[in-house]
């Protein structure tokens, strides 16, 4: 439709695991369905999910940039693209990073952050508001985005 010739669309949702998820839906929101079930008596969908390790397995292609913005499941894609970020050198990635969402998909902030610094890199946030990038240290994340606060924050990580 947009007559891109690199784009595939695949029917699935990443995650660390392959096989079905249950994808439970916003009425309000189509960009904030989620793989964990939350309070809110949300209807689901299950889904085929797949890690980005086996997605692209046997594919040759360079990948210079990961994009993962996906509700605080974002470990759980991190985990199973380990393989694919070392294969490509360590490629920039632009995520989104919400605590709160981390914590209701099982994992934690604190996690979050050692996982991307034990791969060396260095995270800068995207200051929408001052239209600035700046880098930042997990403390300034930790205190500024928390889970009581419900805030999130984008981040470019870049290996220097």
């Amino acid at each position: 439709v947009n007559k891109y010739h690199n784009v595939v669309l695949v029917d699935s949702a990443v995650s660390n695991v392959n096989g079905k998820l249950k994808l439970y839906l916003s009425e309000n929101n189509k960009a904030d369905h989620r793989i964990y079930e939350s309070n809110e008596a949300r209807k689901y969908v299950e889904v085929d999910s797949i890690s980005l390790d086996t997605y692209f397995k046997n594919k040759k292609i360079k990948i210079d940039v990961v994009k993962i913005d996906i509700q605080g499941a974002e470990m759980k894609a991190f985990e199973g693209m380990t393989g694919l970020l070392k294969k490509n050198n360590y490629p920039k990635i632009l995520t989104e990073f919400w605590p709160i969402g981390l914590k209701r998909c099982g994992s934690t902030s604190v996690k979050f952050l050692k996982f991307i610094r034990g791969m060396k890199y260095n995270i800068y946030f995207l200051d929408e508001k001052r239209d600035t990038t700046k880098k930042v240290s997990d403390k300034y994340l930790l205190q500024m985005f928390t889970e009581e606060n419900e805030k999130f924050a984008n981040l470019i990580c870049v290996r220097d």
